[in-house]
């Protein structure tokens, strides 16, 4: 656990120090007629974390900065089945699920193409059979593009992921988690 904590520690470092020395860059030099460079946002995302699904997400993004937040909430029906394939038992659980991202946004040729990095993490509440938490932390890589001024998609890809379950000890995901999203930019 301790070089797990390490190497996530430095694949956070390494970027906000490069946002550092790379911060003059970073003053907004869009021309609002050609290039766009975020705002705040409000959206819906997809992603295939455990229990996130379909997620109303707000954020801010500019030339080279990004965080987001984004709520979901499932209602996951559960069927037990004796040996003759009849229902012996249904129950119900209610998953709350608050997933974030924080990172830097690089614009790619002076276009409205970002490449995006940085750390996620999410945290999942289920009640129903008891109360349980199950949360993940990891790095993603993605593509911002903004469409217009009002309209970006994003797409991000996590290269590893470490997901802790409360029937398991813990996961590692490599390159199997992931989201898309659509945002409208105010």
């Amino acid at each position: 656990m301790r070089h797990l904590t390490k190497l996530l520690f430095i694949a956070l470092l390494c970027p906000l120090l490069g946002f550092a020395n790379n911060s003059q860059d970073c003053e907004p030099y869009c021309d609002p007629c050609e290039l766009y460079c975020g705002g705040l946002w409000l959206g819906s995302s997809v992603s295939n974390e455990s229990f996130s699904g379909w997620t109303l997400t707000g954020g801010y993004s500019n030339a080279c900065f990004l965080i987001d937040i984004g709520y979901s909430y499932q209602n996951i029906g559960i069927s037990y089945y004796d040996d003759s394939f009849d229902i012996n038992f249904a129950d119900t659980a209610h998953v709350h699920s608050i997933n974030s991202h924080i990172g830097l946004r690089n614009r790619v040729c002076c276009s409205n193409l970002f490449l995006t990095y940085g750390g996620q993490g999410s945290v999942g509440i289920i009640s129903g059979w008891g109360t349980d938490t199950t949360y993940e932390i990891g790095v993603f890589v993605g593509l911002d593009y903004q469409l217009s001024r009002h309209f970006m998609i994003s797409g991000k890809i996590a290269p590893y992921t470490y997901e802790y379950l409360p029937t398991e000890d813990h996961v590692h995901h490599v390159f199997q988690v992931g989201s898309f999203t659509v945002a409208y930019v105010f």
